[in-house]
C-alpha cells in the first residue's frame, strides 16, 4: 500500500509539471515512465528480499530499509525531473516559438564566443569549422550576416552546407564575397543548394571534390565534399564534409556507411564533419529523447539515433576526444545535429580547443576545432 501511494504521488507531481504543455499526454506519460522505472525495479528487489532465513537483526534492518530507500529514490527522480523540466517543455513547442528561443539563447550566450582564441601569424594552429548557412535566408536574406560569422571564425578550412549561389537579385560571386579564401562549390542535383568548402593556408595534395552518395530509393540526393592536405613531417589530413538526408533514417545510415567503408582501412588523420540531421543517444536523457523523436515525427521527419550510434563505433566527436563539454545546441530546434568527428583508431594530432560560435545569421551554429601543428 505504501508503494502504491508513492507511485501515485510521483504521477501527481510529475504530470502536474506539464500543466499547460502542448505535447501529447500519451507521449509525456511515456517519458515519465522512464523516470518511474527505477522505483518499479526497487519494488521488485525489496519484494524478493530474504525473510525466514534472515536473522532478527537483519529483519529489523530490512523493515527499516524500504521506506528510506524509496524516499531517497523519489527525491532523486524529482530532482532529475526538475533539472530536465525546461528541456522537456521546450521540446513541446512549435517551430516559431523554438526559433524565438533559439535567437534569445544565441544572444544570451554570445559572450562565450570570446573563448575561441583570436588567430595570429605563426600560431601553429589549423582551425576547422563546419557551418550550415541555411541558404543565407534565416530571418530574411542575410548573406552579409553569414559573411561576418565566417570572417569571425578565422578558420583555415570551413565546410558549408545549404549553400546557394542564388542571391537576393543576382548570382553570388563567391570569390568576391570570400576573397580571403579559395572555394569549391557544387549544388545537389535538382536542389537549390549544395556543399561548399572555403580554404586558405593549407597545402593541398588533391583538389577538393564533391562525391554523391549512392542514389537513394526515395528522398533527396545527397553528397559529401572532400579535401586532402599535407601537414608536414609526413602527416596528412583528410576532411569529409557532409549534409545528410533530413527525412529518412535509412538514407542517413546508408550515407554514413559509405564514409565508414571508405575510411576503415586508412591510417591517416580523418575528419568527418557537417550537418548530420541526426541525434545521438548519449546526448539526451531518455525522457527528452522520447519527446524529441515525437516532435520530429509530427513534422514527418522522424529522428532516430541509429545512424550516429553506428558512426560512434569508429568515430568520436572532437569535444569528447578532447575531454570538453559538448554544445548545448547547434540548431534552432534546440538539439545537436552538427558535429566534427575524428577517426578513433588513426587520429594522432593534438586538439587545442573545440568551440561553438553563437550567432543568429543562420538557423544552425558553426562548430569549430583547433588542431595543434607544433
Amino acid at each position: 500500500m505504501f508503494l502504491k501511494r508513492i507511485h501515485f504521488l510521483i504521477c501527481f507531481l510529475l504530470t502536474s509539471t506539464f500543466f499547460g504543455c502542448h505535447g501529447n499526454i500519451e507521449i509525456l506519460m511515456s517519458a515519465l515512465s522512464v523516470l518511474k522505472s527505477k522505483l518499479v525495479t526497487l519494488q521488485g528487489t525489496l519484494a524478493s528480499a530474504p525473510k525466514s532465513e534472515t536473522k532478527k537483526e537483519e529483519k529489523k534492518e530490512l523493515q527499516k530499509m524500504p521506506p528510506s530507500r524509496i524516499w531517497q529514490e523519489l527525491n532523486n527522480v524529482i530532482q532529475k525531473f526538475r533539472e530536465a523540466k525546461e528541456d522537456i517543455l521546450f521540446a513541446s513547442l512549435n517551430k516559431t516559438k523554438k526559433e524565438k528561443f533559439f535567437i534569445q539563447d544565441c544572444q544570451n550566450y554570445e559572450n562565450e564566443n570570446k573563448a575561441m582564441p583570436k588567430r595570429y601569424p605563426g600560431d601553429n594552429i589549423l582551425r576547422i569549422a563546419t557551418y550550415n548557412v541555411n541558404e543565407w535566408r534565416f530571418q530574411g536574406y542575410n548573406l552579409s550576416g553569414a559573411q561576418s560569422v565566417i570572417q569571425a571564425l578565422e578558420a583555415d578550412i570551413i565546410i558549408l552546407q545549404e549553400v546557394t549561389d542564388e542571391g537576393h537579385k543576382e548570382k553570388i560571386d563567391f570569390q568576391h564575397k570570400f576573397e580571403d579564401y579559395k572555394n569549391y562549390f557544387k549544388k545537389v542535383p535538382e536542389l537549390r543548394f549544395g556543399n561548399m568548402i572555403l580554404y586558405k593556408n593549407v597545402n593541398l595534395l588533391h583538389e577538393p571534390e564533391v562525391i554523391w552518395y549512392k542514389e537513394p530509393s526515395s528522398g533527396e540526393q545527397r553528397g559529401y565534399i572532400k579535401i586532402v592536405c599535407s601537414l608536414g613531417k609526413g602527416k596528412e589530413l583528410t576532411v569529409y564534409g557532409t549534409h545528410l538526408d533530413v527525412n529518412k533514417e535509412a538514407n542517413r545510415i546508408a550515407e554514413i556507411k559509405e564514409i565508414i567503408e571508405q575510411t576503415e582501412d586508412s591510417s591517416e588523420n580523418i575528419i568527418f564533419c557537417g550537418d548530420f540531421n541526426a541525434i545521438r543517444t548519449k546526448d539526451y536523457p531518455e525522457a527528452i529523447l522520447t519527446l524529441i523523436k515525437h516532435d520530429y515525427a509530427t513534422r514527418e521527419a522522424p529522428f532516430s539515433t541509429a545512424a550516429l550510434d553506428a558512426l560512434g563505433k569508429g568515430f568520436v566527436d572532437c569535444f569528447t576526444f578532447a575531454h570538453l563539454v559538448g554544445p548545448k545546441f547547434t540548431v534552432w530546434s534546440g538539439i545537436v545535429v552538427d558535429f566534427i568527428f575524428l577517426k578513433k583508431d588513426s587520429w594522432n594530432l593534438p586538439i587545442k580547443g573545440c568551440y561553438v560560435y553563437y550567432s543568429t545569421a543562420s538557423d544552425h551554429l558553426p562548430v569549430i576545432m583547433d588542431i595543434g601543428l607544433e
